[in-house]
């Protein structure tokens, strides 16, 4: 068989895309698999009282739709469609550019596809959190 025949090439390529496609189902189903890891291990942690790291996604942002000052959870504007997992934690900010500050850290108690709802987290707590403040996630 001769390297430069275009029965050989044909042949090569189509191997290619084979091989590249299963590849990329392998990539999607890790991805699946890491994702049910996680969940389970945040499950486990409330069995046995540890402490779990969620990693939410670096480019998250949403905001503050609700705020409930007496029990001391909020409503956010983003959830499992935007990569938001139970657990994660979020920063609070308010303002822009030279004028911006933190205001708190939250961690997620539950989500749902499009909103969440987290616990704001009294050690971490700057100032009163408000409706319209801002939400994203810790860059590592």
């Amino acid at each position: 068989m001769e390297y430069g025949t275009r029965d050989s090439i044909r042949q090569r390529l189509a191997t290619l895309e084979g091989v590249t496609n299963e590849r990329d189902n392998f990539i999607l189903e890790n991805g699946i698999l890491l994702g049910r890891i996680e969940k389970l291990s945040v499950e486990l942690s409330r069995y046995t009282g540890t402490s779990v790291k969620v990693s939410l996604p670096p480019d998250l942002a949403g905001k503050v739709t609700a705020v409930d000052a007496q029990y001391d959870f909020v409503v956010l504007d983003v959830g499992e469609d935007q990569g938001v997992r139970e657990h994660g934690e979020v920063l609070v900010g308010r303002g822009a550019g030279a004028d911006a500050q933190l205001v708190g850290r939250l961690r997620i108690l539950s989500v749902e596809k499009s909103r969440s709802i987290a616990n704001i987290m009294p050690d971490y707590k700057t100032g009163e959190i408000q409706t319209g403040d801002y939400v994203f996630s810790e860059r590592n």
